[in-house]
């Protein structure tokens, strides 16, 4: 019996086909010094018409294929996603099992390309099915499918999202029985992703907090590099925010945040960072917005149930963003961060505005997550 076997699940049939290879050297790299007890398994699905989805394992520096298919189908299946980490679950019984989710993300947000036809969704790894390095026409899975993918196999004693905009209350509060942690960032992350021949030896660590190691590894490598690139040298002295959810604790927040929830349209915006920006402002710094909208004691008091949720987080003032506002906003300092309320974990509210988006379906999407009725935002729809 294994104490952890950490699953890579590595959806790469899109444009960050790139960079499949240049992660996992990084991670064969990294396994060096393992314990023979952990294992780090990756299931790998290049935009390649030669080479079909296969499964590999690092170990002391080496990779061994486990499992090559024989043909090719779509890795954003959430059936498909089950059976692949069960058939990996099996091959490696262990004490307890870690994820990894590389690829692309959009959070919680919807559209209408997705692997179920019955609602229009749109969140995690994207598959094209054409062995190209594109996302147009390709097929997604919303963060609800990714829950049903994981529903039934042992809960995990962490995901991490090696992608962007994870780290929202609305896909935590969806994952809380699949998972003990949720680990990622907020925001967009740079396209390298994690730096795994860091981090791979702290997704073995044991101890309580674990993630502590996993989050400041990933969080210095960025502080570090980003000043020796000529076109990020505006980041300077900043990296991407990222934190850590105890899944513990979100029905505790989710009570909390119940209580002092108001109107969609008496909420004030101004000056609360956002993480995301492709037509309007969404997914807004939830710990940040709440303060902004509440009493300071009323804050105080909610804050102490956002902290037992989100034990360990990581702030940066400017991040790496493809988000032309995004952008103006950080550059010109228009946002309001300080230790004391940044969250790093993001918050959506239900603007009547966001009813005429051309991109997402932002308020009716909402109303498929378990955090919309945990909540009670259905108390102010008209």
């Amino acid at each position: 019996m294994n104490e952890r076997t950490v699953i890579a699940y590595v959806s790469g049939e899109n444009s960050l086909n790139s960079f499949v290879n240049f992660d996992l050297n990084e991670m064969q790299s990294g396994s060096t010094g393992l314990a023979s007890s952990d294992r780090l398994v990756a299931f790998v699905d290049k935009a390649s018409t030669i080479t079909k989805p296969y499964i590999i394992e690092f170990k002391e520096g080496r990779v061994d294929t486990i499992m090559q298919y024989k043909e090719d189908f779509l890795a954003s299946d959430p059936q498909q996603m089950h059976n692949i980490i069960k058939e990996i679950e099996e091959l490696y019984p262990s004490k307890e099992y870690g994820l990894v989710l590389w690829g692309h993300c959009t959070g919680w947000l919807v559209t209408k390309d997705t692997i179920a036809q019955a609602r229009p969704f749109k969140a995690y790894g994207p598959d094209n099915g054409k062995n190209s390095e594109t996302d147009f026409g390709a097929k997604w899975m919303n963060i609800t499918q990714v829950r049903s993918a994981l529903h039934g196999l042992p809960k995990f004693k962490f995901i991490m999202g090696d992608c962007c905009c994870m780290m929202s209350i609305e896909a935590a509060y969806e994952l809380r029985n699949v998972t003990d942690y949720l680990i990622g960032s907020p925001a967009e992350i740079p396209a390298y992703g994690a730096p795994y021949q860091t981090i791979t030896k702290d997704l073995f660590l044991k101890s309580n907090d674990f993630y502590r190691q996993i989050i400041d590894d990933y969080y210095d490598h960025y502080l570090k590099e980003y000043p020796k690139e000529s076109d990020t040298i505006y980041l300077s002295r900043n990296s991407l925010p990222m934190s850590v959810i105890d899944m513990r604790y979100v029905g505790e927040l989710a009570d909390a945040t119940r209580i002092l929830l108001k109107a969609p349209n008496e909420f004030t915006f101004q000056g609360v960072p956002f993480y995301f920006c492709l037509d309007l402002p969404v997914m807004y710094d939830m710990s940040c917005l709440m303060e902004k909208n509440t009493t300071a004691e009323d804050f105080a008091t909610w804050r102490r149930s956002f902290e037992k949720a989100v034990p360990y987080r990581r702030m940066s003032n400017k991040w790496l963003s493809i988000y032309s506002e995004l952008n103006k906003n950080m550059s010109s300092n228009s946002f309001i961060f300080n230790e004391n309320t940044f969250g790093g974990v993001s918050m959506f509210v239900s603007k009547p505005e966001y009813n005429f988006s051309h991109y997402f379906l932002y308020n009716d999407g909402l109303k498929n997550f378990e955090w919309y009725r945990a909540v009670g935002w259905n108390r102010f729809e008209q």
